[in-house]
């Protein structure tokens, strides 16, 4: 949450290039047949490990990262 709440020039340091999924940016649902949806998102690959960009993790807020790291890191039994 702490994320979204920074100023749009930090979250843009972070930004979902076109043609990939990971990143800041906007997503757009066009329909003719209803309006139009529109969403801030923040999306990042966690696994498999390889997936990993760890460009595009924060530095603000400043735990970010080791959050990310933590569940990353965390296994699920199935």
């Amino acid at each position: 949450m702490e994320f979204f709440m920074m100023p749009l020039e930090e979250k843009q340091k972070y930004p979902m290039l076109p043609g990939t999924i990971q990143g800041y940016g906007q997503a757009f649902v066009f329909s003719e047949e209803q309006k139009l949806d529109w969403c801030n998102m923040f999306a990042l690959g966690l696994e498999p490990h390889y997936i990993r960009n760890p460009k595009l993790w924060p530095t603000k807020p400043y735990d970010f990262s080791s959050q990310l790291s933590t569940v990353g890191s965390r296994h699920v039994s199935p």
